[in-house]
């Protein structure tokens, strides 16, 4: 994981993320040096505090914008509970996987 990766969501579990047309794919992207994480959820800005220690992730202060957006907010909500639960992580071959003990929660591909 580094400061300049923009990470993409692509599936929650084994379940693959389709967003509606004209609509900005989920993403993340963390700030290793002042230990913070932002991204887009589809139609709000999220953000937040992190902490790594081996494959340990901590994610903490976790907010974001509040408009309604009746088109993503399935995928928003479910990707601000993938954020809260995960307290592991795995990143190989350009692949981020959130874990949430030995179950994967999200899977985010590096753009």
């Amino acid at each position: 994981m580094n400061s300049d990766t923009k990470w993409v969501l692509e599936k929650f579990g084994e379940e693959s993320v389709v967003m509606p047309d004209g609509i900005e794919i989920p993403y993340l992207s963390f700030d290793l040096k002042e230990k913070k994480l932002n991204g887009i959820g589809g139609c709000n800005n999220f953000f937040g505090s992190f902490f790594v220690k081996g494959d340990i992730l901590n994610i903490s202060d976790l907010g974001s914008t509040k408009k309604y957006c009746e088109s993503t907010a399935a995928v928003e909500d479910r990707l601000m509970v993938a954020l809260r639960s995960a307290n592991a992580y795995k990143v190989k071959d350009g692949v981020l996987v959130l874990m949430q003990d030995s179950d994967e929660v999200a899977q985010f591909k590096a753009e």
